[in-house]
């Protein structure tokens, strides 16, 4: 079945819009994991910086929600 010219240049453009959006689609996926992993950077090194803190705290410190006897 041949396609006549018409129906071939609604093809041909209806195949580049698709494209057009599957690229837009994959940069926007990029940009994002891009973004997931620079927040997941971030938190690795605040959960470091928090453990760090955690170890430095006094023994002696006492808890804020620890009722005073």
């Amino acid at each position: 079945m041949a396609l006549d010219a018409k129906d071939r240049t609604f093809y041909e453009a209806e195949i580049a819009r698709r494209q057009k959006r599957i690229d837009e689609l994959e940069q926007e996926n990029r940009a994002l994991l891009a973004s997931a992993l620079k927040q997941s950077h971030e938190n690795a090194q605040l959960r470091a910086h928090m453990a760090s803190a955690l170890k430095s705290k006094p023994q002696h410190a006492r808890r804020a929600d620890t009722p005073r006897s």
